[in-house]
């Protein structure tokens, strides 16, 4: 890492404590844990809601901290013959650092914004792009103000190429990231009802989400999902851009679905502008997972990774974590897809489950769908009519509003709760050899709860 001590400066700090010791040094990292704090990183002591870091700056020096960059009153007493520069915002601080961080490197920066399937893509557009790239990626799906700033910090000179996911909840948030990040290039996955608390519906989600396209400079490039129409709508404020998708047959890239086998596996082709098609197997399930993986595949074709690389990056890229991810056990599948949900994930999540043939019983396990403002109730009675047009054949739900799922779903066995422990009792009875159960709902129902209750039974 090569930050200097003129690179803190830079912060204009409102006054600093004994930064003569720091002439001629440079720091060798950047840690928001005094917990984490290796010798020689600088230290930033950021505030929450439920928390403030900058109480923990004497125990980030013991571990080894160089400097620290504090907040407006912080008591400096225990550590004041250390370095130290006191700022109204360390977060913000944080962020500006990475700023310069990161302008130290000429290389492709690629944002990911969208409102489903961030991580997922990432990971598979990392997966084909290391085929015969360098790649830094984000660590899991740490997409906010504090994980971006923390993802520039890795950047190295061995790297030829940076994927860095970057996420919204509220209006200016990506302007804000993009600032810092300074994107090269830009993918927003596709728009669906997200966060409607703040953004009230689809156009402002689309708006929101198409700040990332409005921040690519003259010479940006965006990545856009023609088969999305609130995407193509904000790829206006392009100046260069490739286009990609299942049913335009303009685009830059087409993609041809082949088929799917019984494990719902999908099969599709890639016919970049001008040259051959090659065909993508992809080992992971679902019909979302070929426009995730088109996406990926389209952006390979942009950095020239061979169409034999594409095809290895995208075979070989496995779920992450929490996000349909398929566990054999028992003689049971289960489709964990616990990390999150708002409707347009859940109604993926019932596809997929349908398109894998199974010889017993489909089980859907759902509960509430957060942040979805005044469309929450309707939104999850849209779930439940759609469950009554398919094969499932129980429906448990948990949650105050996944009870509107269960009272406007028709199927041969449904029962709600409200209680998770006798949720998970009830789920296990019902499992026999053969089935196949999906497990879903938003971060706050903490629905991992019920996978590891079956899988601990199963075992």
């Amino acid at each position: 890492m090569n930050i200097a001590l003129a690179d803190l400066l830079s912060l204009k700090p409102i006054t600093t404590g004994n930064l003569d010791a720091l002439q001629g040094r440079f720091f060798n990292g950047v840690s928001i844990d005094s917990r984490s704090v290796k010798k020689g990183n600088i230290f930033f002591g950021i505030s929450g809601e439920k928390f403030n870091g900058n109480l923990f700056t004497r125990q980030a020096f013991t571990s080894g901290a160089l400097c620290a960059v504090i907040e407006k009153g912080t008591d400096v007493q225990s550590f004041k013959t250390k370095p130290y520069l006191v700022v109204q915002d360390s977060a913000k601080s944080l962020g500006r650092l990475a700023n310069v961080y990161r302008r130290k490197f000429d290389i492709p920066i690629i944002a990911i914004a969208g409102s489903n399937g961030k991580t997922t893509t990432k990971e598979m557009i990392c997966s084909v792009l290391n085929t015969q790239l360098s790649v830094l990626g984000t660590q899991g799906n740490l997409n906010n103000h504090i994980g971006v700033p923390m993802t520039l910090f890795r950047l190295n000179k061995s790297q030829d190429v940076a994927v860095v996911e970057i996420g919204t909840n509220h209006f200016g948030e990506l302007t804000y990231l993009c600032d810092i990040l300074n994107p090269t290039h830009g993918l927003i996955t596709n728009i669906s009802s997200e966060h409607l608390e703040f953004f009230r519906d689809l156009h402002g989600v689309a708006r929101a989400e198409g700040e990332l396209f409005k921040a690519l400079d003259k010479t940006g490039v965006g990545f856009v999902n023609a088969d999305d129409s609130y995407i193509t709508s904000h790829a206006k404020y392009l100046k260069k851009k490739v286009t990609f998708g299942f049913t335009h047959s303009e685009a830059d890239v087409q993609g041809k679905f082949i088929g799917m086998d019984n494990g719902g596996f999908a099969q599709f082709g890639v016919k970049p502008r001008r040259k051959k098609m090659f065909s993508i197997q992809l080992s992971v399930p679902g019909m979302h997972a070929i426009r995730n993986a088109l996406a990926a595949a389209t952006i390979g074709c942009s950095f020239e990774i061979a169409p034999k690389n594409i095809q290895r990056g995208l075979k070989k890229f496995r779920t992450v974590s929490k996000r349909m991810e398929v566990q054999k056990v028992g003689g049971v599948k289960i489709l964990n897809d616990t990390y999150n949900a708002n409707p347009e994930s859940v109604r993926s999540a019932l596809e997929t489950l349908l398109s894998i043939k199974v010889r017993g019983k489909q089980i859907v396990v759902l509960a509430d769908m957060l942040e979805l403002g005044k469309a929450s109730e309707i939104e999850h009675i849209k779930i439940g009519k759609m469950i009554s047009r398919t094969s499932v054949s129980c429906l448990l739900t948990f949650g105050q509003m996944a009870k509107m799922i269960h009272e406007h779903a028709n199927v041969p066995l449904k029962r709600h709760y409200n209680n998770k422990q006798k949720l998970a009792k009830d789920v296990i009875n019902l499992l026999g050899s053969g089935d196949i159960v999906l497990v879903k709902g938003s971060r706050g129902m903490r629905m991992e709860e019920i996978v590891m209750s079956i899988i601990e039974h199963l075992n």
